[in-house]
């Protein structure tokens, strides 16, 4: 559990911040499904890790005149914030598979609401003071192996070049949440033609909103390690063989 309070004032504006307080609660890394009376190896399902983390945060932005009056107070932005990365990994013979997903959720006790208002012909937003929920998620899966490459050298002090290769591609993916099966988006009529325009009731939300867009991307990677061993010298009793290399992690 860690606490923090946060205060910055400017002299010449007059405008406060203040974080009070800001919390976090981690459990650290948890594996649910391990059992530690086991012999063998853990397989996929029982190596499955998680490491729930939660947040809490009180913001105030205003002027010192101001400040601990009751509107103030009532615009005052806070929330909730859950984080739960999941993750595991097995083998496939030479290769390593990897899957993992994020879970995030949200907390908060105002929502936004913008309407058009026919006699400015502007588009206006309101608080909403109501507690209300949201959640988003990812997932991706990633394969890499590796390759070892020998060149050997029968002359001279040079004996052995390796050269590891290790080959990764990886998918990620993330739903739309600005869907309207999810509610946390809406629309409203943004100009005289009425076209609308997407807005999130979470806009104004400490931690963010749930993301709009559908998003996935296939991603793909190679690296190169190059090593030289040589030989240590043939009349010199305290030399020894050397490895040195020539290429760290070239993608």
């Amino acid at each position: 559990l860690a606490l923090r309070m946060a205060h910055a004032q400017s002299t010449t504006t007059r405008t406060v911040d203040l974080d009070l307080p800001e919390a976090s609660f981690a459990l650290g890394r948890l594996c649910p499904f391990k059992n530690a009376m086991l012999e063998r190896k853990p397989n996929m399902f029982e190596k499955i890790s998680i490491s729930p983390v939660v947040y809490a945060s009180n913001k105030i932005s205003t002027i010192d005149t101001l400040l601990f009056r009751e509107k103030t107070i009532n615009q005052m932005k806070n929330g909730l914030k859950f984080t739960m990365p999941l993750s595991t990994s097995t083998n496939f013979g030479p290769f390593v598979i990897a899957p993992s997903a994020q879970l995030n959720g949200y907390g908060y006790f105002q929502t936004t609401k913008k309407y058009w208002n026919k006699d400015s012909l502007k588009v206006y937003r309101d608080t909403v003071p109501v507690f209300t929920h949201a959640y988003d998620y990812s997932a991706s899966v990633s394969v890499n192996t590796r390759l070892y490459c020998f060149y050997s050298n029968k002359h001279g002090r040079t004996t052995t070049l390796r050269h590891v290769i290790s080959p990764s591609t990886s998918y990620n993916i993330r739903p739309d949440f600005s869907k309207s099966d999810y509610g946390y988006y809406k629309y409203v009529q943004a100009d005289t033609l009425g076209n609308n325009q997407l807005y999130s009731i979470f806009e104004q939300g400490i931690y963010g909103t749930p993301p709009s867009g559908k998003y996935g991307s296939i991603r793909f990677s190679v690296g190169n390690n190059l090593e030289l061993k040589i030989k240590a010298k043939a009349n010199d009793s305290a030399s020894t063989d050397k490895k040195i290399t020539l290429i760290e992690n070239l993608t």
